[in-house]
């Protein structure tokens, strides 16, 4: 059933096209002008308005999803502030297309038999033993690969196991936080193919689904290599090395990140490591690539000769804010609210005003679970803190994230946790909004790192959800799931108490 549409008055919401531009969409009802534009600032300035909100929803929506967000945010900011808020609605809709590429993965023999494989291999080598109802622990290497896919089944697959350091491989010696050797990394690798090669081997169910003809999804979202190259009779040819190659680089990598204390637990790790392998691109670079970039381009900066659909919807927007704060004379308070990848755009909004040291600054920036790369908040907004008067980074408390189950089907943790270890280019990409990683403990604590969480340990820069009830105003939030934040009574209380007070 689709989504209802949102009425939201034109003097709230700018609509971003393609690219970051005016580009209209096939539903007008999505689109916004320059003409808009203008009358929407020509209302605020008309309206003797002296505050301003700009809201950027998250990046994985659709536009009716982003109008419904846009829309809780201009009725809690109308009704109990004198503050007039905008919101960019800037619609990506791939979150369904992520979905569906889980979904494709979640019911593809092929990776489930990769991932048993896996589970098995790197399981008995780290000494993963899994903790069942009873208490009872049992090593990996034991569990038969019935009871592995069985484990699969569960709503959060090896939840409880524990590490025995004693029934690790002999070839993995290393202290803790150490990394392997190359000399490690060789014998390991030739002890898991010598493993590997005989479980393949002799699984001809393996072997029979390899040939079998795949769905049409699934040819678009693995390898070729991993496919097989079709015959005349519509089966594949396929070479058993690969996979074996395949699950031994998996295997090798899962174990890696474990030394090294990035893994994201035993299960979602061996998914993102597996999904890393034989997946040609499961949200596309493209896809979340194309995300960034549009977070980005919008405040691309133009001359405005060339068709009014090609101009930057946010430089157009920061273009005409600088005019008529020239020619009123008065300069307005303007507070930023970024949900997601919502914070990515404000990154970008902040570089361009620096770069361009426009006359524009800002009272509140709150990041609502920002899906934005630490690096990037670390480059530009740390670096800018002239910019802005204060910093609010509302998200979930690890735990928290880890129980918010996005992704049923396959992958048992947060969006943020799915973005981390797949979707960015590097497994465990160092996410804003995962508490994890701002920490400043070991191995987050690299010296940008250290400086994000020095700055999140201030009193008040960082609120992890649930607060208790000792929280303060303004410092109080709820939300147990990353797309609750714009609708979480105390998040939304919070921003308008510090706006309004």
């Amino acid at each position: 059933m689709p989504s209802p549409q949102i009425d939201l008055d034109k003097h709230y919401r700018v609509h971003v096209g393609k690219k970051g531009t005016f580009y209209p969409d096939k539903n007008p009802l999505h689109n916004s002008t320059t003409e808009e534009l203008d009358a929407l600032l020509k209302h605020v300035y008309e309206s003797n308005s002296s505050k301003l909100l700009l809201y950027f929803h998250g990046g994985l929506v659709s536009a009716e999803e982003g109008l419904a967000s846009a829309g809780r945010i201009v009725n809690a900011i109308t009704s109990d502030t004198d503050v007039h808020p905008v919101c960019f609605i800037w619609k990506t809709d791939w979150k369904r297309t992520i979905i569906e590429n889980l979904d494709t993965l979640a019911h593809s023999d092929l990776f489930r038999k990769i991932l048993v494989k896996v589970l098995w291999s790197a399981g008995s080598t780290l000494g993963i033993e899994v903790i069942g109802t009873s208490g009872v622990a049992r090593g990996s290497n034991m569990l038969t690969e019935e009871e592995i896919e069985s484990e699969l089944t569960k709503e959060i697959p090896f939840q409880n196991y524990r590490i025995d350091q004693t029934a690790k491989s002999a070839n993995l010696n290393f202290e803790d936080n150490a990394e392997l050797s190359a000399l490690q990394e060789v014998l390991l690798r030739e002890e898991l193919t010598a493993l590997l090669n005989e479980r393949f081997e002799i699984d001809t169910e393996f072997q029979n689904i390899v040939q079998q003809e795949k769905s049409q999804k699934e040819l678009e979202l693995l390898k070729p290599e991993y496919v097989g190259s079709e015959t005349e009779d519509g089966k594949g040819l396929f070479s058993l090395a690969k996979f074996i190659i395949g699950a031994v680089n998996v295997t090798i990598r899962v174990i890696k990140r474990f030394a090294a204390k990035t893994d994201h637990d035993f299960h979602p790790t061996v998914v993102e490591e597996t999904a890393r392998e034989i997946c040609i691109d499961l949200a596309g670079n493209w896809l979340w690539g194309s995300m960034k970039e549009k977070a980005e381009f919008m405040w691309k900066e133009d001359d405005f000769t060339t068709p009014e659909q090609e101009w930057h919807v946010g430089y157009y927007f920061i273009n005409r804010l600088l005019q008529y704060q020239q020619e009123t004379g008065k300069k307005l308070t303007i507070d930023l609210v970024g949900h997601s990848a919502g914070s990515i755009v404000i990154c970008h909004l902040i570089k361009l005003i620096a770069n361009n040291q426009f006359d524009i600054t800002f009272r509140y920036i709150f990041f609502l679970a920002p899906a934005c790369r630490s690096d990037l908040f670390e480059n530009i907004i740390l670096n800018n803190q002239h910019l802005y008067t204060s910093f609010k980074c509302f998200t979930m408390a690890d735990e928290l994230e880890k129980m918010d189950k996005v992704f049923y089907s396959i992958y048992p943790y947060s969006l943020l946790y799915l973005i981390s270890g797949i979707l960015e280019e590097k497994s465990d990409t160092h996410i804003l909004g995962m508490q994890r990683h701002v920490t400043g403990e070991y191995p987050y604590n690299t010296t940008k790192l250290l400086r994000i969480a020095e700055y999140f340990n201030i009193q008040g820069n960082a609120i992890y959800s649930i607060t208790d009830s000792t929280a303060v105003d303004g410092l109080r939030c709820s939300a147990e799931a990353h797309g609750g934040f714009s609708d979480d009574d105390e998040t939304v209380k919070s921003i308008v108490y510090l706006i309004q007070n």
